[in-house]
């Protein structure tokens, strides 16, 4: 009963959709029954509602005598231009013998034998009786219509006839607005045809007569079922998959007990399989390794409830920050160690004695490469060259503390000058102190004179021990 007119998709509920009998006319929108919707002939006069056939639904000139009833034709039904020679109509419109216009001075008499003459031979005014044999009349013409059936006596002058409509001679056009009620229509006659699109809504569908076969597939989404409404019968085995299950929900109430005293547990394949429920093995936890020292950080509360004790054994990993020296001492006190810096005389590594860490010292305190004009290229940090008057000549500032006095050790280079201008490049340094020295390049090869100095680049190492 949920499925509502919203539901449903246009042209959803075709004819084998619904229960055969079900449509009613409460079913039916107004007007929704048109003359191609009803099948020919299956109009009766019970379908038809007293009063519904008024004169423009009947063909001109095919009411007959018969379609007539006894006494249906009265004095208020009677046209003034019926009353002809002898008759006059009064005031109620009933004719009437104008006895005066009558003259005559015979008698009435039939030629053959049909018609038998009884009364007053003189045939003015004297009462007359006329006796019709009617197997004696005969004529040349047949009652026939498009739209009606008859049947009996071909020849209509007399003969009993039977006036029938013809199948599919009523149609929409014939039928008053609303003519045409539940009781009207033959039972399981309505399909899929006959109705108009989105005439089926909700509340013409019976309640609860929706069906499987009603519904096409994939037709029922989540947002056609009421929340809460599914149940364990409306699931198809094994339909609820893990993906279908949101994290977390499952509780104990939701997971089929295997029974007093179990667990889950997986078999040697790896399937969850209820299994008993180990018994209590824990007898007692004792100091297998022989610590002197231990310290407790739990207690186990077995199956039946007894407390167990959790003691973890005490070690300890010391370093001495002056040897450098790793001390381990293992559960029973026993001391290990373990040297980070190897005693060889010929060690250049020592212990850093801040932390007790490993600490290389290197012979090289700074480096350089400085351009012919005296800038820095590239440099150890705190490094500066300061160009002294005249040409080749320079001085290179230390930091303090970079070396541990004026006896380290220099080593200078220049660039090759190819054999070309000044082909005999020297460099050497002066003024060495422990925080700067002086370098002078130039040109030898002047036999006895002075050095020819040249600016030009240089570089440098500085080691110390």
């Amino acid at each position: 009963g949920t499925v509502g007119n919203a539901d449903l998709s246009a042209d959803a509920v075709t004819t084998d959709k619904i229960l055969d009998g079900t449509v009613g006319n409460a079913d039916l929108a107004a007007d929704a029954v048109t003359t191609d919707k009803i099948l020919d002939g299956t109009v009766g006069n019970a379908d038809i509602a007293a009063d519904a056939i008024t004169t423009d639904k009947i063909l001109d000139g095919t009411i007959g005598s018969l379609d007539i009833a006894a006494d249906a034709v009265n004095a208020a039904t009677i046209n003034p231009d019926v009353a002809g020679s002898g008759l006059t109509q009064n005031a109620s419109g009933a004719l009437e013998v104008d006895v005066t216009a009558l003259t005559g001075d015979g008698n009435i008499t039939s030629p053959d034998t049909s018609i038998t003459v009884g009364g007053d031979a003189n045939a003015l005014l004297g009462d007359v009786t006329l006796t019709v044999d009617e197997t004696a009349l005969t004529g040349d013409g047949s009652i026939t219509s498009s739209d009606l059936t008859v049947t009996g006596g071909a020849n209509s002058t007399l003969e009993d006839v039977t006036l029938e409509i013809a199948a599919g001679a009523v149609g929409n056009t014939e039928l008053a607005a609303d003519a045409v009620t539940t009781d009207k229509i033959l039972d399981g006659t309505v399909g899929n045809a006959d109705l108009a699109a989105d005439a089926v809504t909700t509340d013409k569908i019976l309640d609860g007569t929706v069906g499987n076969a009603d519904l096409s597939a994939d037709a029922v989404t989540t947002d056609k079922i009421l929340d809460g409404t599914v149940g364990n019968a409306d699931l198809a085995a094994d339909a609820v998959t893990t993906d279908k299950i949101l994290d977390g929900t499952i509780g104990t109430a939701d997971i089929n007990s295997g029974g007093n005293d179990k667990v889950l547990t997986t078999d040697g394949a790896g399937i969850v399989v209820w299994a008993d429920k180990p018994v209590n093995e824990i007898t007692d936890i004792t100091n297998l390794n022989g610590a002197t020292t231990t310290n407790r950080i739990g207690t186990y509360n077995a199956e039946d409830g007894t407390p167990y004790d959790i003691d973890e054994t005490v070690t300890s990993f010391t370093q001495n920050n002056t040897t450098g020296v790793i001390t381990y001492t293992d559960e029973a006190g026993n001391p290990q160690t373990a040297d980070v810096v190897s005693t060889d005389a010929d060690n250049d590594i020592t212990v850093d004695n801040t932390n007790g860490g490993a600490f290389y010292e290197s012979m090289v305190k700074a480096i350089g490469k400085i351009a012919a004009n005296g800038t820095v290229t590239r440099a150890t940090t705190g490094i500066t060259v300061t160009k002294l008057t005249g040409n080749g000549y320079y001085r290179v500032n230390l930091p303090a503390g970079m070396v541990s006095d004026a006896n380290y050790i220099i080593h200078l280079s220049q660039p090759s000058r190819n054999g070309a201008g000044n082909d005999d490049p020297g460099i050497s340094y002066t003024a060495q102190t422990s925080t700067s020295f002086e370098v002078i390049i130039g040109d030898n090869d002047n036999g006895g004179t002075d050095r020819s100095r040249f600016n030009s680049e240089f570089m440098f190492i500085i080691l110390d021990l």
